[in-house]
Order: structure tokens, then sequence, then C-alpha cells
């Protein structure tokens, strides 16, 4: 099959305008953001950008006849390498163009296609009194298919708000093969027993596209706001772990900053220097009361840590604004100031060893690093849902090859931190990336489950092909 062929067929079912091989939009389609060029031979020979399920379904297919590997692309914006296409000769299916937003009050959900990007949809429920339960760092670009592909609620407390899983109806999914379903139901009440729903949401694109989202409304509550900040951040850990020993509904948001992290970050943003480590929380409640006694009680527990420095309830909405943003685009600005490319990993650990984790990235892992040694490097993340991310700053003028085995460096601490601390990766998948870990942690039998499931439905190994196997950076 020619590369005319297939171009030719996937403008017969999308429209010539939704198929493009310039080579220039296929390179920046196949990258995300993880630091090293995408390889020549994995250059996508076309984007295809369907409108509706009926199309996806028929690209798929297609695929399946003339063996087309198809590679899914929200926003591209995951840092585990996982959108990147692996295979030579594939196209990028984009969901951009899955973007309508429905909703039903009158049974209490909204369905959305899956190339919505979460700013617009948390911001399309404000308007009418909803909040969005997730807060994905990178939530300007990126699309609500995506987060549920992975089922990640980004910054926020999975004890508090739940998994996406947790408030998904329903989907509209194309297998790999071309069939469309619908799992869930329009009820409030989910299935019990055998539930697909669970099945797709966080199979990474592996077992099908996810077209559109079926999600429970939740009304939005009051907020209020709270900054800590410690002498040691290894304080901090042990702080969170007070808070939920003594019992206080957990925060829907509990972020950590290191001190050096938050320097930079103040700085870029016009703020003070911090007096130290940063913990941020935000407590919300069924009334404004309710949310502001939680905030209190959480101050008052906050004060018995012995690195305590301050800690107070923050009234003014710009420093509020101001201080969550450095946290939520922390990333971009670190890498703004310190003029380098980021390289990311998520460790967690069980609540008590939660101060004995950040030690550990403090100064335990120093012996393991070779080419990371002497690049700056930050702890910051989740830690009210006891995940944090270690990051580097390295810089932009390394070679492709040295770029690519700083991360293969990375994610191989990243592979041993979370075994040692018996830990997982909770923000953004397991597989590409991870795909070591994921063997090491579960063992052959969970991996190879995995492969025969793939298998099954997906016999041509069609769909984001590579990922399951590690291909790209382990191989």
């Amino acid at each position: 099959m020619s590369k005319e062929e297939v171009l030719n067929k996937l403008k017969d079912i999308v429209g010539e305008h939704n198929v493009t091989e310039d080579v220039l939009v296929c390179v920046s389609y196949a990258a995300d953001v993880v630091p090293f060029d995408v390889e020549k031979d994995n250059i996508p020979i076309a984007v295809v950008k369907p409108g509706s399920t009926e199309e996806v379904s028929r690209i798929l297919k297609y695929a399946n006849e003339v063996k087309i590997p198809v590679f899914i692309h929200g926003s591209g914006t995951s840092f585990i390498f996982s959108s990147r296409p692996k295979k030579k000769g594939s196209i990028v299916l984009s969901t951009t163009r899955l973007n309508e937003i429905k909703l039903n009050e009158d049974d209490m959900y909204v369905e959305v296609g899956a190339g919505v990007r979460n700013y617009d949809l948390e911001r399309f429920l404000s308007k009418h009194g909803y909040m969005l339960p997730m807060n994905i760092g990178s939530k300007l670009i990126s699309t609500i298919g995506g987060a549920v592909s992975v089922n990640t609620i980004g910054h926020m407390v999975d004890a508090c708000v739940g998994k996406p899983a947790d408030h998904i109806l329903g989907l509209e999914v194309v297998l790999p093969t071309g069939e469309i379903i619908e799992t869930g139901t329009k009820s409030l009440r989910r299935p019990a027993g055998v539930d697909l729903t669970k099945f797709f949401v966080g199979s990474e694109g592996l077992l099908g596209v996810i077209t559109k989202i079926r999600m429970m409304l939740i009304p939005e509550k009051p907020r209020i706001f709270v900054i800590g900040y410690f002498s040691e951040e290894e304080g901090i850990g042990r702080a969170v772990s007070m808070l939920y020993k003594s019992k206080i509904p957990p925060p829907m948001y509990g972020e950590f900053l290191d001190y050096e992290g938050a320097r930079q970050g103040f700085k870029l943003v016009g703020l003070e220097e911090p007096k130290g480590a940063v913990l941020l929380l935000t407590f919300i409640g069924d009334s404004q009361e309710e949310a502001t006694i939680k905030a209190q009680k959480a101050i008052n527990v906050l004060r018995n840590e012995k690195t305590y420095l301050d800690a107070y309830m923050v009234e003014s909405r710009e420093e509020q604004e101001r201080v969550w943003h450095v946290r939520d685009y922390i990333i971009n600005l670190i890498q703004l100031g310190e003029g380098g490319n980021f390289i990311g990993i998520e460790v967690s650990s069980p609540l008590s060893r939660l101060a004995e984790l950040i030690s550990y990235l403090k100064t335990g892992i120093v012996s393991s690093l070779n080419i990371l040694r002497d690049v700056p490097r930050y702890i910051l993340g989740h830690v009210g849902a006891t995940a944090l991310h270690m990051m580097w700053v390295i810089p932009r003028d390394w070679s492709n090859d040295k770029k690519k085995e700083a991360y293969k460096e990375a994610f191989t601490i990243e592979k041993d931190v979370n075994i040692k601390f018996e830990g997982s990766c909770g923000e953004t998948g397991l597989t590409a990336a991870r795909i070591r870990f994921f063997k090491e942690k579960y063992g052959d039998a969970a991996y190879n489950t995995l492969l025969k499931i793939k298998r099954a439905l997906d016999p041509n190994n069609i769909l984001n092909p590579g990922n399951l196997e590690g291909e790209g950076l382990w191989s």
C-alpha cells in the first residue's frame, strides 16, 4: 500500500482538509514534552483529524486492513513518552475535532468529546455552578480524553476527590478493530459487577479510542486556601501525616514546593522570597463556614510540627492566585529560570514514610546519579496524595543521545524509588517509559495478562504499538 493510497483513503474518510502530510506538522504531532528529538523513522506519514466517532471507526477498520500503526494524540502533553509514534509508516489520529460539550442538568451529567481541552471544560462547568474533578497541570492545552485515558486528577488529592473513574458514568469507545461500543449508564446509579467503563478509563489508549465521556455533575463548593512554611522539607511530610491522623477531612489540594523551587517561582511571578519550603492546601465544604473550620483545624495541626515557621488562610485573591499559579506552572517557571529542559519523575510512598521519602529524594538518590548528578534538581508535587515529583533541568544544548540517556537514568531511579518505598505512579500512567517498573513491581504474570488483553482486542497491534513493550526507550 503506497503512501499516496493511504492519504487518499484517509481524505475520503475525513475530508481533504483534515489530513496533512506536511513534515513539520507531522513532527509536531509526533513530539511531546520529552526533551529529546523524534526519531526520523518514527515521523508519521500523516496526521488525521476525525470529526466523529464513525470516522474514527472507519480509520481503525482501514488501518487493520492495511496494517498501519495508529497513535492517538490529544495535545501531546505527556512526559512519559506515551504519545510518540514508535513504528515506521504510522499515522497520528488527533482528537482535536471531537470537541462537543452537552450539559444535561435534568439527569445531572455532562457529555463531552475527547478532544475538549480541560481548561475549556473547567470554565464551562464553572459557569454553570459545577466543578471539574481534576486539575491537570497542563490543563490550558491538555484534553479530557487524555486525562481519562490515564485516569488522572492531576493536582488534586485522591482521598478527597476520587479518581476520574469514580465520576464517569459511561463512555463511547472505538475498539482497535473499529467496532463502536457504549459503556455504563445514564443513571446516577452506576453498574455493579462487570463495568466496561472502568476497563477503558486508565487504559492509556492501548485498548480503544475514547471518543465521548459522560461525567457526573459535581456542584462547585466553597474553598479556603492555606499556605504553610517549614524550615525543612521533611517537616511537610510529617505535617501531612499528622493531618490525616487528626481525622480532619483531606484537603482537595495538597501541594509541595521545596525551598529552592519556591524561591525561583516566587521571584518570577513577583512575590517576596518564601520563608521556607512551601505547603499549599485547599479545603472545601458545603458552606464557607465549614471550609473555614477545616482550614483552621489544619493550621492548628501544622503548628505541632517542629520545623513549622508559619501558616495562615490566604485572604487576598491576588496572593492566592499568584502562589497557586507558581505551583501549577512551576515546571515552566523553573525551565525559564534555568534556561533548560525538564525531566520529571513521580514517586509515592505509604503515608507513614512520606517524610522519609522526601529525605531520600534530597540526599539518598545522589549516589545513584550519573549523568544527572551535576544538573539542577527540585522536589515538588502532590504531597497531600503522598506523591512527589523529582525534577531535573538539563541543558538545551545537550546532544539528543545524551538527553535520552538522562531520561533513561531518571526513569530507572523512579522505578527503584517506587519499589523501595512501596509506591507507584498515580498521575501519568504505567506503560511506555514505566514498563520496566510495571514488570518488576507486579511480575511476569501481571504483565502477560496485559499482553493477552491487548492481543484479544487488538489482534493486529494497530493501536499505540510499542508502548506496552517499552519500545523506543528501553529497547
